[in-house]
């Protein structure tokens, strides 16, 4: 058994909850792309993965969240006169805090220095 590789259902259950309501904020900031992917994420997990699956995805979340022309957590809400949403912002980045640490519970810390 590796270090925080193995998770508890109730723990996968949290991570989809959490993918598919990240995802959902996406949809609303006009990311489909990510959004589509998120919720691919959050179909894995409910899978029932092994191991070596389960460090892969939760590796492809924490990769995405910060790669690409716009990072994720770059991301923001606003009102409709153009002004920042904080109230909304605030909550869509507490998710990706959230699911962070879930997919950082599923990594290793070594396991990044393993090809």
């Amino acid at each position: 058994m590796g270090i925080g590789i193995e998770m508890k259902s109730s723990r996968l259950n949290e991570g989809v909850a959490l993918l598919l309501k990240l995802s959902r904020y996406l949809d609303e900031l006009d990311k489909d792309e990510s959004s589509v992917w998120f919720r691919k994420c959050a179909d894995e997990l409910q899978k029932g993965l092994g191991r070596k699956q389960l460090l892969e995805v939760c590796r492809s979340i924490l990769h995405s969240l910060d790669n690409g022309p716009v990072r994720i957590p770059d991301l923001y809400f606003a009102h409709p006169d153009g002004s920042p949403d904080i109230g909304r912002t605030d909550a869509y980045l507490e998710t990706i805090r959230a699911v962070r640490r879930f997919a950082r519970g599923g990594v290793p810390p070594w396991s990044f220095f393993i090809i």
